[in-house]
């Protein structure tokens, strides 16, 4: 009976330090799956990207399977799924530096028998759920219209407010972010947007080309306390931006140009400060 008790004792603290290494591991390592940005068409096969991040500061070494375990869900409905490396090899072992990360493209193939918006997440690599929306096979008239209406657009920013019309006054002009990352001290994030000068009627006035573009990019440390910038750049711009010029070229079916004067200044004044002029 005392050996029968020894043994279940020592089943239970070796159990208990298994559960403390997991828990200690899950908290310095997580990944973050992104599905495609644009919807799919059920039964294509897609590419995702998984971020392997360390959040310790040493370095990790996983050890993978040639395929990764996922599921896609749909309210009730959970569909397994495996992917596959883009491109595929078989290396089993993934080496990510101390408060570094590892990007993996991978694909696979969606079910015909999903659509709307599905959820994907991995399954041994515990990971928060991406949404991404999936259109019935067949049945693609949406992405149709919009490849269409694309093709009879004749400039440059009124294909991108296609995509954008939440902001059809303001479209965006540099890459809009805000990244975190492994160490919030050295958070960042960019805004931007342009603002057409002069919006005619005309579709073919000369005028209608001139835009007044504003960038603005932080580093923010939320580590902090007080949550200080460390470094912002202001730069605003003049450009002229050309419709498209139909060059009737093959595989060229649009052709822009865009020139002007940026200034970047950091905000400051004396020795602190920092200033460029561009010509763009």
């Amino acid at each position: 009976m005392g050996l029968r008790s020894s043994s279940m004792f020592k089943i239970l603290v070796a159990a208990f330090f298994v559960f403390l290494n997991s828990a200690a591991f899950a908290a310095e390592f997580e990944t973050i799956i992104v599905p495609p940005s644009d919807p799919v068409i059920a039964g294509d096969t897609i590419t995702v990207e998984v971020y392997f991040m360390n959040l310790s500061n040493h370095g990790i070494t996983l050890q993978t399977s040639e395929l990764i375990e996922s599921r896609l869900i749909k309210e009730n409905t959970i569909s397994e799924l495996q992917l596959t490396p883009k491109p595929f090899d078989s290396l089993h072992e993934i080496v990510i530096p101390a408060n570094g990360f590892l990007k993996k493209a991978y694909t696979c193939d969606v079910p015909e028998s999903l659509e709307g918006s599905v959820g994907i997440e991995l399954v041994k690599f515990a990971s928060k759920r991406a949404l991404f929306n999936i259109l019935k096979k067949g049945d693609n008239n949406t992405t149709q219209c919009v490849i269409e209406k694309v093709k009879g657009n004749d400039a440059a920013e009124e294909i991108q407010t296609l995509f954008q019309s939440e902001f059809p006054y303001f479209p965006t002009h540099e890459p809009t972010y805000f990244g975190v990352g492994t160490d919030p001290e050295k958070s960042k994030f960019q805004l931007s947007f342009k603002y057409n000068l002069v919006n005619l009627t005309r579709n073919n006035s000369l005028l209608n080309g001139f835009h007044f573009g504003y960038t603005q990019t932080s580093l923010w440390d939320l580590k902090s306390d007080s949550k200080p910038f460390e470094d912002t750049s202001y730069k605003p711009e003049i450009f002229y931006l050309t419709k498209n010029l139909n060059p009737g070229i093959p595989l060229m079916s649009h052709l822009c140009f865009m020139g002007g004067f940026q200034h970047e200044s950091n905000g400051k004044g004396g020795t602190d400060s920092r200033s460029t002029n561009f010509y763009i």
